[in-house]
């Protein structure tokens, strides 16, 4: 699976540690962290399709900050049919929070 990867940002962050691995397809609660939704080292997948109207970049960004302030370990994007929502801002601040987002081209069933 990981032969034809790319890393999009956080590369320095490639050898956290996971604890656990876990679908993410949804858009992030405000409680998030203290319900213990995300929490260190959680590694998650996704396919960003959850974003898919989120024109203005909102969503995505608060996703982001939140995975990072849980201290998650990574984001594994599973299709690049919405890679182009991680915008420069967002590559800067997980190269700064050295947290992995990592490209996987092949469509692979998340099981």
């Amino acid at each position: 699976i990981f032969t034809n990867i790319k890393i999009i940002a956080g590369e320095k962050g490639l050898k956290n540690k996971v604890k656990q691995i876990s679908v993410f397809d949804c858009p992030c609660v405000p409680d998030a962290i203290e319900r213990k939704v995300l929490n260190k080292g959680d590694l998650f997948i996704t396919c960003l399709e959850q974003f898919r109207h989120d024109h203005d970049g909102q969503e995505i960004r608060f996703y982001f900050e939140c995975l990072l302030k849980a201290g998650c370990a990574g984001l594994l994007v599973v299709t690049d049919d919405r890679i182009n929502l991680i915008t420069p801002e967002i590559k800067d601040m997980c190269d700064k929070g050295c947290f992995p987002v990592i490209l996987i081209h092949e469509d692979y069933p998340y099981a």
